[in-house]
């Protein structure tokens, strides 16, 4: 090995303990400096890895816990069973660490292992599971726009669109300019359309306003500069584009009604939100074309 491939395993501060890694770089011979970080982009490790986590069982909670670091080892543990698509044993682990967490005299903070745990079960197809098991105790103390974000998500696919909608409302309060949150109001509309019959137009209305609104934001928001930011943000925009206009082709064939007629489906509050982010857009952007087309007819 050489003297600078040795060098670089300082980033990860390699010790004279740590044989059984140094073996699998092939750098048993070398006990670097922690100070020391030069890095080697040509160097290639011949083994990786995985660590205990990749085998580790619900039996092993337990005992993880008792030691210093027992309780992050096992969130490592879930996340690496989730991201290797194990969602039966990232599951099996959330809830044995919630279990063994719960007894401990000052428990850890369990938000994000709550997160892991709808996501696994909305992976899954248990959606009950997901509200009742992790969404519901998560949203009694979560401030995080992501896992608001979530449960918004959760709410709609268990079919309390009342209160996914709300969770909406709050997670666009702090995050106001996501077109995807935008987006999930209007499939939330669109599946209040079906349960109340009655006001199917105007909910409809309602949702295709919000889908223009989502297209509103894609359309002005910043574009990066690398050719990978610019084909997604193409992609994004397309896909919107494709949503508004088969929904507005639904609401075409029906006869207009006020946007206000849906006062039995939606609350007055919500109805107030939509209204001051919505119909506004809807002004400025007949505003825009105007103005568009004034300046055409000049020239």
């Amino acid at each position: 090995m050489t003297i600078m491939a040795a060098e670089s395993h300082g980033i990860f501060q390699f010790t004279e303990d740590d044989e059984w890694l140094l073996s699998i770089a092939d750098a048993e011979e070398v006990a670097p400096k922690k100070e020391r970080h030069v890095i080697d982009w040509d160097y290639k490790m011949k083994a990786t890895y995985e660590g205990w986590y990749r085998i580790l069982d619900v039996s092993h909670v337990t005992e993880r816990f008792k030691e210093k670091l027992g309780g992050n080892e096992v969130i490592h543990a879930i996340e690496h069973s989730y991201y290797h698509k194990e969602f039966e044993q990232a599951l099996k682990l959330v809830r044995e660490y919630l279990t063994v967490n719960a007894k401990r005299k000052k428990p850890y903070k369990d938000w994000e292992v709550l997160e892991i745990g709808a996501r696994c079960c909305l992976k899954l197809g248990k959606v009950d599971e997901a509200l009742n098991e992790f969404v519901n105790p998560l949203m009694e103390q979560t401030r995080e726009p992501g896992q608001i974000f979530l449960a918004g998500q959760v709410y709609s696919r268990a079919g309390r669109h009342a209160d996914a909608l709300d969770t909406f409302i709050r997670y666009l309060a702090r995050r106001t300019k996501d077109y995807e949150a935008w987006i999930e109001i209007s499939q939330i509309l669109d599946r209040l359309s079906v349960v109340h019959r009655e006001q199917t137009t105007s909910l409809l209305q309602w949702a295709l306003l919000a889908l223009q609104y989502a297209e509103h934001v894609v359309t002005r928001s910043p574009r990066g500069d690398s050719e990978i930011a610019r084909r997604h943000m193409e992609v994004q925009v397309q896909r919107i584009a494709n949503m508004v206009s088969s929904l507005a082709d639904k609401v075409a064939k029906l006869d207009r009604a006020e946007l206000d007629d849906a006062t039995s489906a939606l609350t007055p509050s919500q109805i107030e939100f939509m209204k001051v982010n919505l119909l506004s857009v809807e002004d400025a952007s007949k505003d825009e074309e105007d103005e568009e087309e004034k300046g055409a007819r000049e020239l």
